[in-house]
C-alpha cells in the first residue's frame, strides 16, 4: 500500500491548497466579476458599439488561435468585459416589463382578507406582505418602517420568499425520508413559491427573485451541495445580460442581497443546527433565515435611505417571527372555510397590529437609528467583507475537517496496489 506523500497531504490541508479548491468549485464568480466590470465600464468610459464590437471579434479569433494556458484566461476574462458593456449599451429600460397583474389567485387572496379587515393599519401590513398592495399604508406608518430599517418588509422581496419556502419546507419536510423524496420535496415547494408569487401579483423584481430561489431549491435538491453558489451567480449573471439596467434596480439589489446572504451564511447554519439536533430547529432556523437577510440588506438601506438602525438586529429576530406567522396564516386564509377563516384572520390582524406597535415603539426609542449614509465604495466593502468572511470560515472548516481525516490512521488516504495486495 503506498500512503499519499507529505508534500501531497500539505497541499491537501494547507490553507492554501483547500482556499484554491473553493475558488475552483465557484467559476460562477469569474462569469460574474468580468461582466460587472463591463457594465460599470459602460456607464464612466464611452467606446461605442463598433469600437467594442471590433475589440470583441479579435479576442475571439485570439481566443481560437491561442492554445490554452493562462493566457487564454486572460482573453475570456477580457471577452467576457467587453459582452457586459455591450449588454449595457443595449439594455433599454424594462420600465414597460408586466407584472402577473391581477390574476384569479391575487383577487381572491385580495377579496378574502378585505373582507374581514377591521383594524386599517393592521390590514395595511397584512395586504402588503400577502397580497403585495401597499397603497393603503399611511405615510406616518410608513415613516415609521423607514427610520427603523423595516421598510423592505413591507415590499415583497427575496426575503419573503425565502421565508415562504422556509415555511414550505417545513410542510414538505417528512418527504425527506421517502427514497428521492428530497427531490419531490423540492419540486413541491418551488411550485409553492410561484404561486406565492402569483399571488402577489408577481412583479418583475418579485419573479427575479422567486427564479434565484428557484434555481437555490432545485440545485439543494439534486443534491448538490457545491452548486447553489454557481446556480445563483450565473442566475444574476443572466438577469444582467438580460437587462444591465437592472444593476441600479433597488429592488434587484435587495433580492440579491437576501439571497446571497441566505446562500452564504443562512443555509450553512441551518445545515449546522440539523446536524448538530439542537432543539427547537424549526425555529432556530426561522430566525436564522430572516436574521441573516436582514442584516445583509443593511448596507444598502442606509446607502438608500441615510439610516443606519444598527439597534434593529437586536428586534429582528421578533419582528422575523411575527413576519412568519403573517406570511403562514394570511396564505392559510385562502384554503379555509369562511367561518374558520374568520377567526385565523382575526389571529393575523393582532399579530400585525403588535408588529406595527414595536415598530412604532423602535421609531420613538432614542438612540435606536444612527443617522449614517454609507457611500457606494463603503457599501461595496462591507458586501466584500461579507463574501471573504463566509469564505474564510468555509476554507478553515474544510481544513479544520481534512486535518482531522489525516491525523486519524484509519481514515488516511491510501493507494491500493491491486496487483500486489500483500506488498511484495
Amino acid at each position: 500500500m503506498c500512503a499519499m506523500s507529505e508534500s501531497d497531504q500539505w497541499h491537501n490541508t494547507s490553507w492554501l491548497g483547500v482556499a484554491r479548491r473553493r475558488v475552483e468549485s465557484t467559476p460562477a464568480l469569474l462569469l460574474l466579476l468580468p461582466l460587472l466590470v463591463g457594465i460599470f465600464l459602460s456607464g464612466s468610459v464611452s467606446l461605442g458599439w463598433g469600437v467594442v464590437a471590433l475589440v470583441g471579434v479579435a479576442l475571439v479569433a485570439l481566443l481560437v488561435m491561442l492554445p490554452r494556458g493562462r493566457v487564454a484566461h486572460i482573453v475570456v476574462l477580457l471577452l467576457l468585459v467587453a459582452v457586459g458593456y455591450l449588454a449595457a449599451q443595449s439594455a433599454e429600460s424594462r420600465a414597460t416589463e408586466e407584472a402577473l397583474g391581477d390574476n384569479a389567485l391575487h383577487r381572491s387572496a385580495k377579496e378574502r382578507i378585505e373582507r374581514f379587515a377591521k383594524d386599517d393599519d393592521s390590514y395595511a401590513v397584512v395586504e402588503a406582505m400577502v397580497v403585495g398592495r401597499r397603497e393603503r399604508i399611511t405615510s406616518e406608518l410608513r415613516s415609521d418602517y423607514a427610520l427603523t430599517g423595516f421598510a423592505h418588509i413591507l415590499a415583497v422581496s427575496g426575503l419573503h420568499l425565502g421565508i415562504v419556502m422556509t415555511l414550505f419546507g417545513w410542510l414538505f419536510y417528512p418527504l425527506g425520508i421517502v427514497h428521492r423524496g428530497h427531490r419531490v420535496r423540492s419540486v413541491g415547494v418551488v411550485v409553492l413559491v410561484w404561486l406565492y408569487v402569483a399571488m402577489t401579483g408577481g412583479s418583475p423584481s418579485t419573479m427575479r427573485a422567486a427564479v434565484m430561489l428557484s434555481v437555490l431549491m432545485l440545485a439543494r435538491g439534486t443534491g448538490m451541495s457545491h452548486l447553489p453558489t454557481n446556480s445563483i451567480l450565473i442566475t444574476i449573471a443572466l438577469l444582467l445580460l438580460y437587462d444591465a439596467t437592472l444593476v441600479d434596480n433597488l429592488s434587484f439589489r435587495l433580492s440579491v442581497a437576501a439571497v446571497l446572504g441566505i446562500v452564504l451564511w443562512a443555509l450553512p447554519l441551518v445545515d449546522a443546527v440539523y446536524r448538530r439536533r439542537l432543539p427547537c430547529r424549526g425555529l432556530l432556523s426561522t430566525l436564522i433565515v430572516g436574521g441573516v437577510a436582514s442584516i445583509w440588506v443593511l448596507p444598502l438601506i442606509s446607502y438608500t435611505f441615510g439610516n443606519l438602525p444598527l439597534m434593529s438586529i437586536l428586534v429582528t429576530p421578533f419582528i422575523m417571527l411575527l413576519v412568519y406567522a403573517i406570511l403562514a396564516l394570511g396564505m392559510l386564509l385562502l384554503f379555509l372555510p369562511d367561518v374558520v377563516a374568520e377567526v385565523v384572520y382575526g389571529v393575523v390582524e393582532r399579530v400585525a397590529m403588535l408588529h406595527n406597535a414595536v415598530v412604532s415603539r423602535a421609531a420613538d426609542t432614542p438612540g435606536f437609528v444612527l443617522y449614517a449614509t454609507l457611500n457606494g465604495y463603503e457599501v461595496v466593502a462591507i458586501y466584500i467583507g461579507f463574501v471573504l468572511f463566509s469564505f474564510v470560515v468555509k476554507v478553515w472548516s474544510e481544513k479544520k475537517y481534512l486535518t482531522l481525516l489525516d491525523d486519524e490512521p484509519e481514515y488516511r488516504l491510501q493507494f491500493v496496489d491491486t496487483q500486489h495486495p500483500g506488498g511484495a
